[in-house]
């Protein structure tokens, strides 16, 4: 039996060759394939606004800003140009408030001098400038010869009158500091001087003081009172160096035996020196009398031995 004959395939169904529209999006919907997104341009800085803080000056702002090199070196000292505009409006204030006011040039004539010292509030003269000092303080007579000096030579300079004024108010007020300080040294000296003698002299102080004192009274007037005030180079007075006392007690007993017995006799020591001696005789004739008993004698003993002591070299 022969084999059925293959059957015929179909044709191909028919294409329609006009191409089916794709669906129209709804409102609202994003695009399925959406295009990338344009970054907006930055925006300007607005017109005149500086430039950052920091270092974002160009380097060469200097020399963009003038190309004198001397300009440019005394640009150096400002870090930028926001620096330098500071500076100068700083200036400008002090100006305006009579902070900064014309300097004197050098060679200047009288009349520039003269302008100068007005603008200033400086005397034309050095007897104008205004003494009145702080704290009480007031200039003697004794002080007069320095300070015209003085304002003639700040007048010469141009110094200012509170400058004046500051710098006598300085002066005099250390003035007094230094002579309470010496007055306060003068004092512990003398108590010093005064504690020393006693101890050495004992009882007799104020005589023994007064011989050595007696010394000086024959000397021309003043002579005395200068010679005690004179200072060592210790700066102590000679009349608080208890050295020195001591030394003047010695020579004046020396040059004045009779003297210095009786002090205060003046030129009758001599007799003085007698009428004592007769007292302490009359006491010697009674035996019951306190030359000779009681806590009197060792002292009426030792005096009447200085009295003839005295006279002997008296004569």
């Amino acid at each position: 039996m022969a084999d059925p004959a293959p059957a015929t395939p179909a044709p191909p169904a028919p294409v329609d060759p006009t191409p089916t529209p794709a669906p129209a999006p709804v409102a609202g919907d994003p695009p399925s394939n959406p295009s990338p997104a344009v970054d907006p341009a930055p925006a300007a800085p607005p017109a005149g606004d500086p430039p950052p803080a920091g270092g974002d000056w160009p380097a060469d702002w200097r020399a963009k800003y003038s190309a004198d090199p001397a300009v440019q070196k005394r640009l150096e000292r400002y870090g930028s140009p926001k620096a330098a505009l500071d500076a100068l409006f700083a200036a400008q204030n002090r100006i305006s408030k009579g902070d900064l006011l014309p300097s004197l040039k050098d060679n200047a004539t009288e009349a520039e001098v003269a302008d100068y010292r007005a603008a200033h509030g400086i005397p034309a003269t050095p007897a104008e400038y205004d003494l009145s000092l702080p704290n009480g303080l007031v200039i003697g007579a004794e002080d007069k010869p320095f300070v015209d000096e003085f304002l003639a030579k700040a007048h010469e300079q141009n110094m200012h009158p509170k400058q004046v004024q500051e710098a006598l108010g300085w002066y005099f007020d250390k003035q007094e500091q230094a002579t309470a300080a010496q007055e306060a040294r003068d004092q512990e000296a003398r108590i010093n001087c005064v504690d020393e003698l006693r101890n050495d002299f004992g009882p007799d102080y104020k005589k023994e003081v007064k011989i050595a004192m007696d010394l000086l009274e024959s000397a021309p007037d003043g002579v005395k009172d200068r010679f005690l005030a004179g200072r060592l180079a210790d700066g102590i007075m000679i009349g608080n160096d208890p050295a020195i006392i001591r030394w003047l007690n010695s020579l004046s007993r020396e040059l004045n035996p009779v003297g210095t017995v009786v002090p205060g006799s003046g030129t009758n020591a001599a007799q003085a020196v007698e009428t004592e001696m007769a007292t302490l005789r009359k006491l010697m004739g009674d035996h019951s009398s306190d030359y000779w008993k009681g806590s009197m004698a060792a002292k009426h003993q030792a005096r009447y031995k200085e009295l003839v002591g005295a006279a002997a070299k008296g004569r």
